[in-house]
C-alpha cells in the first residue's frame, strides 16, 4: 500500500494585534488569579514592556476592539 504523503503545516507570524489579544488574555487570567504558565509569564512579562505593547495599549484605550482589527 503506498503511503500517503502529508504536506507540512506552517504556522504564520502573529499580527501585532494578536500578540496584543494574547497579552489582554493573559493578563485576564492573571487578575482572575489565574496561573500562567512560565512560559506565559515570561512573554507577558516582556512584552509588557515593549513599544509595541504600548502603542497597542494606547490605540485599544483610544479605540476599542476596533484597533484590534
Amino acid at each position: 500500500a503506498a503511503k500517503s504523503e502529508v504536506a507540512p503545516v506552517h504556522q504564520l507570524p502573529e499580527t501585532r494585534q494578536q500578540r496584543f489579544r494574547r497579552a489582554r488574555e493573559l493578563e485576564a487570567r492573571l487578575e482572575n488569579n489565574e496561573r500562567l504558565s512560565n512560559e506565559e509569564a515570561l512573554w507577558l512579562g516582556g512584552y509588557q514592556v515593549g513599544a509595541e505593547y504600548h502603542a497597542m495599549k494606547e490605540m485599544f484605550e483610544e479605540f476599542g476592539e476596533s484597533a484590534l482589527r
